[in-house]
C-alpha cells in the first residue's frame, strides 16, 4: 500500500450499499445535482448524503461506460471527527488562497478543485528535475548571470557542474569554502491535492494532510529528508520565520512534525507574521514601497510608519482608519480557524481592520512576496544561498 493510500484510508469513513448504475443516475438527477456544489445536500431512498457522494460512487463503480442495469456501489463519505473540515490558509504559499479555487473543473480558472476527468486536481510545487536540468535552467535566466558573473550560460553551467553539483553523499566542492552554500541535488516530484486543503470549498468531507513524511518536499532547502529539514531550519515550529514555509513542512511532513497526528491550523493563529509590527517592518523592506510612500530607507521608513501601529483600542497616531492591525488566518481563506478557540485579544482583531493595513499589506501583497519565494526555493543557487539567512 503506498503512503498516499494509507493516510486517505485513515481519513475517510465511507457506508456503503449496494444499488444500480440506474438508481445512482436518476437520484442526480432528481436531486438536481447537475450543475450544482458537490457539496449541495441530497437523498438517496432515506439516506442524507450529497451530490458530491452520487457522482463519486457512479463514477467509482465505472458506470459512465456501462449499462445502467450494471450493479453499483454508494458510497457515503463522512469525516473521521479528528480530521478538518473547513479550508485551510496553506495556499498563500503559492499566492493564492482556497477562494480563488473554483469548485469543480473551470478551465477558465487559474486553478480547480478537480482536473476535467473529475480526478482530483494537484498543484504542482516541484515537478521534479535532475540536478543537471536545475543547473541548465537556472543558468539560463539572465538575472542570475548577472547576479553569479558569469558571461554567459555556458559559462555559468561549467562552473555549477564542476563546483555545485552534489555528489553520492549530498556534497559539493563549493562547502569548501562556502560552508552556507547548497548543492544541486536531484528533486523529486512534490504536488498539493487541492481538495484536501480545500474540503469546504471542494465539496469534500474532509482535509487530510499526510501522516507520513513526504521528504522530497526537504529537497527545496537542500535536506535529503523531513528530518534534516527540522533539523537544520526547525520549520515543524509553528512561530517559525516564515509561516508558509512552517505550513508546508507541517503538511508534508506528517511523522517529523506532527508524530502522524493531523494537520493543526489552529497552531498558526499567533504566527508572528500575522502582527501589526511584523507587516510593518515587511513592508518597509520593499524597495518599491519605500518609493511610493517617499522614504529613503528602511530605517527611516519604520520610524515614521510606527505611528500607524493600532494601540490597545483600535487606534493609531493617524487615525483609525490608516492603522496596521494585526491580521488572522481568515484573510487567507481559512474558514477552518473558525473552528479554533480564541482569546480575547485574537477576536478583538476582525473588529480593528484600518485601511492603511489593508492597502499595504493585505493579501495580495503579501501572497505576492511569498509566492515568489516559494518558487525560488525550486533550484535557483542564488535562492538556496538566500533562504539560507
Amino acid at each position: 500500500m503506498t503512503k498516499k493510500a494509507l493516510f486517505l484510508l485513515v481519513a475517510l469513513v465511507a457506508a456503503a450499499y449496494a444499488t444500480t448504475c440506474w438508481d445512482l443516475k436518476k437520484a442526480y438527477r432528481n436531486n438536481s445535482c447537475c450543475g450544482q456544489s458537490t457539496t449541495k445536500s441530497a437523498t438517496f431512498d432515506d439516506l442524507d448524503l450529497t451530490c458530491g457522494d452520487l457522482r463519486s460512487s457512479y463514477t467509482g463503480s465505472s458506470c459512465c461506460s456501462a449499462d445502467l442495469t450494471q450493479d453499483a456501489t454508494l458510497n457515503i463519505q463522512t469525516c473521521a471527527p479528528t480530521f478538518h473540515t473547513g479550508n485551510l490558509a496553506l495556499l498563500l504559499a503559492i499566492g493564492s488562497s482556497c477562494d480563488d479555487v473554483a469548485v469543480g473543473f473551470d478551465p477558465t480558472a487559474g486553478v480547480s478543485c478537480e482536473n476535467a476527468d473529475g480526478s482530483d486536481s494537484m498543484f504542482e510545487l516541484n515537478p521534479g528535475a535532475t540536478a543537471l536540468e536545475q543547473i541548465q535552467k537556472d543558468c539560463a535566466v539572465p538575472s542570475n548571470l548577472v547576479a553569479w558573473g558569469y558571461p554567459n550560460a555556458a559559462a555559468c553551467e561549467v562552473d555549477n557542474q564542476a563546483n555545485y553539483l552534489a555528489d553520492s553523499e549530498g556534497t559539493c566542492p563549493a562547502i569548501a569554502t562556502d560552508p552556507g552554500a547548497t548543492c544541486y541535488v536531484d528533486r523529486d516530484r512534490v504536488q498539493l491535492n487541492l481538495k484536501a486543503v480545500c474540503p469546504e470549498k471542494c465539496g469534500a468531507p474532509c482535509g487530510h494532510a499526510p501522516t507520513v513524511d513526504i521528504d522530497a518536499v526537504a529537497q527545496a532547502w537542500g535536506q535529503p529528508n523531513c528530518a534534516a529539514l527540522q533539523a537544520d531550519r526547525g520549520f515543524c515550529e509553528a512561530d517559525s520565520t516564515s509561516m508558509a514555509n512552517a505550513m508546508l513542512t507541517n503538511w508534508f511532513c506528517g511523522e517529523t512534525c506532527r508524530g502522524g497526528a493531523p494537520y493543526d491550523e489552529c497552531k498558526f493563529l499567533n504566527h508572528p507574521q500575522l502582527t501589526a509590527l511584523v507587516k510593518m517592518r515587511n513592508g518597509c523592506a520593499v524597495p518599491s514601497n519605500l518609493q511610493a510612500w517617499g522614504y529613503q530607507s528602511a530605517a527611516a521608513c519604520e520610524v515614521e510608519e510606527a505611528n500607524y501601529l493600532v494601540n490597545s483600542e483600535g487606534n493609531c497616531d493617524a487615525g483609525v482608519n490608516q492603522c496596521y492591525v494585526d491580521d488572522d488566518l481568515q484573510r487567507y481563506g481559512s474558514t477552518q480557524a473558525n473552528q479554533c478557540p480564541l482569546t480575547s485579544a485574537q477576536a478583538n482583531r476582525r473588529n480593528y481592520r484600518g485601511g492603511r493595513a489593508d492597502r499595504k499589506v493585505q493579501r495580495g501583497r503579501a501572497d505576492r512576496k511569498v509566492q515568489a519565494k516559494w518558487s525560488m526555493v525550486q533550484g535557483s543557487r542564488s535562492t538556496k544561498i538566500a533562504l539560507g539567512t
